[in-house]
């Protein structure tokens, strides 16, 4: 089991400001996802919401039927090397395994709002299975919420947990959005 780790400055300055102008840029696909969770019974979606919240997304990578589909075309120059730090860091084997890599935009509602309460996939309930992290790209005054422990957005922030652990993010009030990309990387 891992426990809850936050890793400040985690990225090389020039990798990270690579990864923050890209996603600044009127060049990236963002899509509109609401709500951002749903209730899920017996590993089953319900597809009841969680909340009714709206943000967008952009798919790097994910495991369909134990096959990696990469469904982004910036994912071999800005993710690789992600992963690749992921793998030094935390002695994942290699090469590494990931079910998904996806970046969340949460854009200014003029109010705090927390994201409903969820695990990445709620079918995988064995916590030697995957770990979450959570890279946060920009600064601002939203939250990465683990358990009862509130972690503040800041830049260049990895914060790595199980993926069997509940966890939640809330949106900002300061900045015209709040970015993070979310990876579920597998144990073994």
């Amino acid at each position: 089991m891992m426990k809850l780790q936050v890793i400040e400055n985690y990225l090389d300055e020039k990798l990270h400001k690579k990864i923050e102008t890209l996603f600044l840029s009127n060049r990236f696909d963002w899509y509109f996802i609401s709500p951002t969770a749903t209730y899920f019974e017996n590993g089953v979606d319900t597809f009841v919401p969680l909340d009714d919240i709206f943000i967008f997304v952009h798919c790097f990578v994910q495991e369909f039927e134990e096959a990696q589909t990469t469904i982004s075309p910036y994912f071999e120059e800005y993710m690789k090397p992600i992963l690749f730090n992921m793998q030094q860091t935390f002695g994942f084997p290699n090469p590494i395994g990931v079910l998904r890599v996806k970046a969340n935009m949460y854009t200014n509602q003029g109010k705090s709002a927390a994201i409903g309460v969820h695990t990445d996939f709620p079918g995988l309930t064995d916590p030697d299975i995957y770990v979450t992290m959570v890279y946060q790209v920009n600064e601002n005054n939203g939250t990465t919420v683990v358990g009862d422990r509130v972690i503040p957005s800041k830049a260049n922030q990895l914060v790595a947990f199980d993926g069997t652990c509940e966890h939640y993010g809330t949106t900002q009030t300061d900045e015209k959005v709040r970015i993070v990309i979310n990876f579920n990387i597998k144990r073994t």
